[in-house]
């Protein structure tokens, strides 16, 4: 049962990813992108983080922080670009194109690092303030 439990946090950041994916289009306006796809690529994207990390894991190589998170932003962005130039549609039928995909990637990972940083900060304060 444990095990089962460990999962539950890679369950939500995959909802939450998608559902991310899903508001960055509704702010790029005019834009589509179906839940099948928001959901495709929020496993896409987990896959991949779990095999460069199990991978670093296996060589004993590991990155500095900041290197690690501007590659992840890249890797991001990138795999956006390619994933929804195809997938991603404007209201008019047109697909979104490299650049298209690069903007919902863009603002996909802009909405994650506002989440992070925002549960990172509530979670300092109430740790200063729960300390006698």
């Amino acid at each position: 049962m444990h095990i089962l439990l460990s999962f539950i946090p890679l369950l939500f950041l995959f909802v939450l990813h998608a559902a991310y994916v899903k508001l960055s289009a509704a702010v790029m306006g005019r834009s589509l992108v179906s839940w099948k796809h928001s959901f495709l690529f929020a496993g896409l994207v987990i896959l991949v983080t779990l095999i460069e990390r199990i991978g670093s894991v296996l060589t004993g190589i590991s990155m500095p922080l900041t290197v690690a998170l501007i590659y992840g932003i890249a890797l991001q962005l990138a795999l956006g670009s390619w994933f929804f130039s195809t997938r991603g549609t404007t209201r008019n039928g047109q697909r979104f194109g490299w650049r298209g995909g690069a903007q919902l990637s863009a603002i996909t990972v802009a909405l994650l690092g506002i989440t992070f940083f925002g549960l990172q900060g509530i979670v300092r304060i109430a740790g200063i303030a729960g300390q006698p």
